[in-house]
């Protein structure tokens, strides 16, 4: 029988703040703001200690956010990670896999080639599996929802067609796409705004309160582009 786990009362709390998290876990930024807000003994350093042995005891756990990669989220060890957390299975470790993507694009522009006709994303989704490009790990979690993001970057990369049915999605290869290079689809898939939920109602003319000028996560991607 495996000894019991002795915490004190910081570690307890401070366990605690990660597991309200769930599978979208908790920054350490706001795992140290919320332990401030609790006590004001704390400070990075015993915050730190305290994180190598709630690791160590294996009830916690690093993982590296698509949305937050310069701050580490810290969740439940036995959490699964959410999809809006790790990007999709196209992410490794919170960062998009160029070179699995490219060669998603290249099957799947390889298939719409020689297809007499529009295309499902279910069969897609077929194509994907069989292919045997799928690693094992992943396979499991690509779904209807992992192929739509594909093949809608895809459509806004100018490399299929799509009609909407009331059947559903039918896709089809732009005439020459294969000529098309497959670096701005992946380019496209880092981009925040690809992942924003109301991305919809965005406008360039400030007229809605989404827009890029008030954008946080805009700013610092254009930020990030000019260091």
């Amino acid at each position: 029988m495996a000894p019991k786990i002795v915490l004190l009362p910081e570690e307890k709390m401070v366990l605690e703040i990660i597991l309200q998290g769930g599978s979208n876990g908790k920054r350490k930024t706001e795992t140290l703001r919320e332990m401030r807000r609790r006590t004001k003994e704390v400070t990075k350093s015993s915050l730190e200690n305290v994180l190598d042995k709630l690791k160590n005891e294996k009830l916690i756990k690093e993982v590296t956010a698509q949305t937050a990669r310069n701050d580490k989220v810290l969740m439940g060890f036995d959490f699964k990670p959410s999809k809006e957390l790790t990007g999709s299975a196209w992410y490794s470790d919170g960062v998009l896999d160029l070179d699995f993507v490219h060669q998603l694009f290249d099957i799947v522009a390889e298939y719409l080639s020689s297809a007499s006709r529009y295309c499902t994303e279910k069969t897609i989704l077929d194509v994907l599996q069989q292919s045997g490009v799928l690693p094992a790990d992943i396979r499991d979690n690509v779904g209807d929802e992992e192929v739509a993001q594909l093949m809608n970057a895809m459509r806004l990369d100018g490399v299929v067609t799509v009609k909407e049915q009331d059947e559903g999605r039918f896709y089809s290869l732009v005439v020459d796409a294969q000529q098309h290079g497959g670096r701005e689809l992946a380019s496209l898939l880092e981009t925040p705004c690809y992942h924003c939920p109301v991305r919809m109602r965005c406008s360039m003319l400030q007229v809605e309160d989404v827009c890029p000028q008030r954008c946080e996560y805009f700013n610092g991607l254009l930020a990030g582009a000019n260091r």
